[in-house]
């Protein structure tokens, strides 16, 4: 008996609302019912009563969960939408403060990087010993370097940091441009 009575409170608590208009709902459709009708006299009154309450029942649970469906599908594409608007706004963000560091470079080191980009990434070879001012390209964390010796002599090779180079690729397709001034790419 106890357990019966768990069952109605947890079936109270989620479902009193819809269980009330429900059997409201079936008492009216039973009222304009013919006591004469086929389906009264097979399943007595009662019988069509709980009949007509259950149906309403399920109608009604069918239609809060189709409005749930729509409420989640309308919020997910208002957040799917807010969200591809700020994704669009932070890779903006992120390409003028490429733009800006890219602006600040030298012409030979803009070119430079037009190089990487058109041989992607394929490293850049200068033979000899070349020293780099101070804030170069080549003095920062966006180009990796590797010396070495052939028969040719003392060699370093150079190449972005990938992913400052996935930065440049991606204002490139996304802007046609990796810096404010620069020319299409």
């Amino acid at each position: 008996m106890e357990a019966i009575g768990e069952v109605l409170k947890i079936f109270a608590e989620k479902h009193l609302i819809p269980s009330i208009f429900s059997f409201v709902l079936g008492t009216i459709i039973y009222l304009f019912t013919p006591d004469e009708s086929w389906i009264v006299i097979k399943l007595t009154k009662i019988g069509y009563w709980l009949f007509l309450s259950g149906c309403a029942f399920i109608i009604v649970q069918l239609i809060v969960m189709i409005k749930n469906i729509i409420i989640e599908y309308i919020h997910n594409f208002k957040l799917e939408k807010s969200n591809a608007e700020y994704e669009e706004k932070n890779a903006l963000n992120n390409a003028k403060k490429l733009w800006d560091y890219v602006d600040s470079l030298s012409q030979e080191e803009r070119e430079l990087l037009h190089y990487f980009l058109k041989n992607n990434n394929q490293p850049y070879i200068v033979r000899g010993y070349i020293s780099f001012s101070y804030g170069s390209l080549f003095d920062s964390r966006n180009v990796l370097s590797q010396k070495g010796h052939d028969e040719k002599g003392n060699y370093t090779k150079y190449i972005l940091e990938d992913s400052f180079y996935n930065s440049l690729v991606a204002s490139t397709k996304l802007y046609g441009k990796i810096s404010r001034f620069d020319e299409e790419v």
